[in-house]
């Protein structure tokens, strides 16, 4: 193992400092053996901070996997059904032509809502409510359910919001209680991070 963890470690270390990379952390587990630990750079370029082994990134479309597997074990549970229309649990959402969209029409890309609202902000995106506000007033750019497009931008937002509705439970709840806890997954698996846990957020860079 520890040949490997090396090799894995080098290669880390060559990335950052050929400045591909400014930060990387891997953890790999095996049979829910950690047998590779590794990490190398730095998490913010301004400060110099180092990256860790409790260093938190920002996952991105990693997420997507996590949302739509809350929908299939809510759908398991009865709580919703993947034909039901988005608008029998979110009635705010069936304008400018959204009405008749499902939640299979979401988890298949083909809702024809892929875009960002025009008007977004990073201080909107951080704002759970005003960007659901923002989202239910899109329209589509397709005919729901003709053609499938990637749904990079709305796909958390709808599908998370309908959870939620569907639920009861805010939506990092519902995966800490329904993902994390049954599979005892103890490190932070945040969508939100909370305050005392920006210092350690990975800082990004363009």
């Amino acid at each position: 193992m520890e040949a490997i963890q090396n090799q894995v470690q080098s290669l880390l270390d060559e990335l950052t400092g050929s400045g591909r990379e400014d930060g990387v952390q891997v953890a790999v587990y095996h049979h829910g053996v950690l047998i590779v630990n590794a990490c190398s750079g730095t998490a913010d370029r301004k400060t110099g901070q180092p990256v860790d082994e409790n260093t938190l990134f920002v996952a991105m479309s990693c997420s997507k996997g996590i949302t739509a597997t809350v929908i299939h074990m809510l759908a398991q549970q009865g709580k919703l059904d993947y034909d039901d229309r988005i608008a029998d649990y979110w009635p705010a959402f069936a304008v400018n032509g959204k009405q008749d969209i499902t939640i299979r029409h979401v988890l298949r890309h083909e809702a024809g809502i892929p875009q960002m609202p025009e008007n977004s902000t990073l201080d909107m995106i951080c704002n759970w409510d005003e960007i659901i506000g923002e989202v239910e007033r899109l329209t589509p750019v397709w005919e729901p359910g003709t053609k499938t497009g990637y749904h990079g931008f709305t796909f958390g937002w709808i599908l998370g919001e309908i959870a939620q509705r569907a639920d009861g439970r805010p939506f990092a709840q519902i995966v800490c209680e329904e993902i994390c806890k049954p599979l005892g997954i103890s490190v932070e698996l945040y969508f939100g991070a909370p305050e005392a846990a920006e210092p350690r957020i990975a800082k990004l860079s363009g």
